[in-house]
């Protein structure tokens, strides 16, 4: 929960998780969690192919990206983002 609120905000989190529930990839992608919904007969080769398309870049590159991506949004680890979720940071 602590993670949903830093990421999609307060009433995102609190839908998610008050409801109790089960989403499907439809709802999660129009709420902004998930970034792509396909049938569940396709799951596994779309991520193959996502996998597949990652893969071709340099994995040193790509760390740096996501650290500058984290740099700039403001997030580092796991507890911090914990941290700010409970206001302590």
């Amino acid at each position: 929960t602590a993670w949903l609120l830093t990421r999609w905000g307060y009433h995102t989190a609190l839908t998610v998780t008050a409801s109790a529930r089960d989403f499907n990839g439809r709802e999660l992608k129009e709420m902004g969690i998930a970034y792509r919904c396909v049938p569940d007969d396709r799951v596994l080769d779309e991520a193959r192919a996502v996998a597949e398309e990652l893969g071709q870049n340099s994995a040193p590159a790509m760390a740096a990206m996501k650290r500058t991506l984290q740099r700039v949004a403001g997030v580092g680890d796991f507890r911090e983002l914990i941290l700010r979720a409970q206001g302590r940071a």
